[in-house]
Formats: structure tokens, C-alpha cells, sequence
């Protein structure tokens, strides 16, 4: 039986947004292979939805193939642009 295979959970917040050095997303943005990992490890949550340390992050990030990597930086890159669109009254984007 094969090891079960690691999750990678994400979770994009304000506040995580505020504190992403711009340097860590334009190297990301431009294939800085260490930057995505860097990239991703600041948005990777525990199971309790606790921001991982880097190290632990790296750990698991090591064992995705590229084309997982790539989707999960999609995935957080559309969060990003949702979470900079203003709430309208009401709580619904505009």
C-alpha cells in the first residue's frame, strides 16, 4: 500500500496578502523555481488551518509534481484578484 499522498492546503487571507513581498511574487511571476516555493509556503496552512513555517512548507511542496505546483499558484494568484476586488454594500463583490 502506498504512502498517502501529501496535501497541500491553502488558505489566501488579507492580511497574508498585505505581507507577500512584492520581490517574492514578481520573481514567482517570472519562474523563479525557489520563489514559487516561497510564494506557496506563505499561503500553506496546516490541517487546523495554521500558516505552516517555511521549512515545513518546503518538506511537502517537495513532494508535488510541477503541474501541481503550477495549478496551485493559479489557484491562489484568482483568490489574490478576488480578494483585492472592493466589497460592495452588502457584502457582494462589484
Amino acid at each position: 500500500m502506498e504512502p498517502a499522498a501529501p496535501k497541500m492546503e491553502l488558505h489566501v487571507t488579507q492580511e497574508r496578502l498585505e505581507r507577500l513581498k512584492v520581490g517574492v511574487w514578481r520573481k514567482a511571476q517570472a519562474g523563479d523555481l525557489n520563489a514559487v516555493f516561497t510564494f506557496l509556503a506563505h499561503f500553506m496552512v496546516d490541517e487546523r488551518g495554521r500558516f505552516l513555517k517555511s521549512d515545513a512548507a518546503f518538506d511537502i511542496l517537495d513532494e508535488f509534481e510541477m503541474g501541481e505546483l503550477q495549478e496551485a499558484v493559479g489557484r491562489i494568484e484568482t483568490e489574490m484578484r478576488e480578494a483585492a476586488v472592493p466589497k460592495a454594500p452588502g457584502g457582494t463583490s462589484t
